[in-house]
């Protein structure tokens, strides 16, 4: 594990002072908090729209290594950011980046609401916290029992402000369902 970059110190060091600092709003606070936290905005992809939601993807932090970070906005206000970690790294120094992420932020943050691990994929972890959302997915990587690749090892992590958050999962939900069952009354 003492090749991965970031390490789990710098990432959960990152997710504390992201959490301490005021969350931005609007697109020059979102840009101007990225950067104050070692993103740089212009590095990013924007995605094709969804609903009142934007993303960006694929931008980069310095020293940071192979991570992909991205954000999203909701109804063009700052919901959160994301990065997938330690790609092209060992299954087992994932899992161990992991496990020792989670452990940091059950230190700074208290026992995830939420938890689980399956030797099928790798580990589930989320944290309500006021204000905040964190979500950790691990991937370990190795195939499927049935012989499909998993895809890379990697640790994808969320922070977001949690009642955009929220707002933004209720709308991709009823977006879901109407696309499920066509529009209401039909």
């Amino acid at each position: 594990m003492s090749s991965l970059n970031p390490t789990p110190t710098a990432v959960a060091e990152t997710l504390l002072a992201m959490i301490s600092a005021p969350w931005p709003t609007t697109a020059q606070e979102s840009e101007d908090w990225l950067r104050e936290h070692g993103i740089d905005p212009g590095t990013a992809t924007e995605r094709d729209p969804r609903g009142a939601g934007r993303a960006w993807d694929r931008a980069r932090m310095a020293d940071w290594g192979t991570a992909d970070v991205g954000w999203g906005t909701f109804r063009e206000e700052f919901v959160g950011v994301h990065w997938f970690l330690w790609r092209g790294a060992s299954s087992e120094d994932v899992m161990a980046g992991a496990h020792s992420l989670v452990d940091l932020l059950t230190q700074t943050q208290g026992p995830a609401a939420d938890a689980s691990e399956s030797p099928l994929h790798g580990g589930t972890w989320l944290w309500l916290l006021p204000g905040h959302v964190i979500e950790a997915y691990a991937y370990h990587g190795l195939p499927r029992p049935d012989g499909f690749p998993a895809g890379d090892a990697c640790v994808q992590l969320h922070l977001g402000h949690r009642e955009r958050s929220e707002a933004q999962e209720r709308e991709a939900r009823a977006r879901d369902a109407q696309r499920e069952h066509g529009p209401a009354g039909q």
